[in-house]
C-alpha cells in the first residue's frame, strides 16, 4: 500500500498532465482541509465554500507548475491564505459600497423616490433571478425567500446539503455578476447627487 506522501506524488504527477480523475482524487483528499482553514479565516460558511473552489480552481489552472516531491498541502495552504486575504478584501470593499450607498440612499430618501429604486432593484433582481436554473431558483427561494437553512431545504427536496450550499454560491455569484453594474450606477448617481 502507498503511503500518503507517495500517492500524493502520484496524484501530482498525474494532475500536471491534465488527468481529471487524479484531480479529483485530490479534491476529494483537500477540500474539508481548505473548506476548515477558510472558515477559520473569514468565519463565514459561504465565503468559505467561494474560497474553496477558487483554490481548486488555481489548483487546475496551474498544474504545470506542481513540484513532485513537494508537500502538495503546503502548496494548497498558500493558495488558501491567499484566496482568503483576496475574499476578505473584496467582501470589505463590498461592505464598504453597501454602506456608502445606504447612506446615499438615506440622505436623498423621500418616500416616493425610495419606493421606485425599491421596485427598480427588485424587478432588476427578478430579471438577474430569472436567468438562474430551475433548481437555482428554487433553492434560492426556499433559502432567501422563505429563510429556510440549507439542511431544511436539503431535506424538503432530497437532496444533500453540499447540493444545495453549491446551488446557493452559484446562485449569487451569478446575480452578483448581474447586478454588479447597477449597484455601482446606483452609487455613483447617488454619490453624484
Amino acid at each position: 500500500m502507498f503511503t500518503k506522501e507517495v500517492a500524493d506524488d502520484l496524484l501530482i504527477r498525474r494532475v500536471k498532465q491534465g488527468n481529471e480523475l487524479a484531480y479529483k482524487k485530490l479534491y476529494e483528499r483537500y477540500y474539508q482541509r481548505v473548506f476548515d482553514l477558510s472558515l477559520v479565516i473569514i468565519k463565514e460558511e459561504n465565503w468559505a465554500l467561494d474560497v474553496v473552489q477558487e483554490v481548486f480552481l488555481t489548483l487546475w489552472t496551474n498544474r504545470a507548475k506542481l513540484q513532485e516531491g513537494s508537500d502538495i498541502w503546503y502548496y494548497i495552504r498558500v493558495i488558501t491564505k491567499n484566496k482568503c486575504i483576496s475574499k476578505l478584501r473584496e467582501i470589505q470593499k463590498d461592505r464598504l459600497l453597501k454602506e456608502k450607498l445606504a447612506m446615499a440612499i438615506h440622505e436623498r430618501s423621500t418616500a416616493e423616490y425610495d419606493t421606485m429604486v425599491e421596485k427598480d432593484l427588485f424587478e432588476r433582481l427578478e430579471w438577474a433571478r430569472e436567468k438562474l436554473t430551475p433548481q437555482q431558483n428554487l433553492i434560492f427561494a426556499l433559502c432567501r425567500d422563505e429563510s429556510l437553512e440549507y439542511q431544511e431545504v436539503a431535506e424538503r427536496l432530497n437532496i444533500s446539503k453540499n447540493t444545495v450550499k453549491n446551488h446557493m454560491v452559484a446562485s449569487l455569484r451569478l446575480i452578483r455578476r448581474l447586478l454588479k453594474n447597477d449597484i455601482i450606477y446606483l452609487l455613483i448617481f447617488f454619490i453624484k447627487n
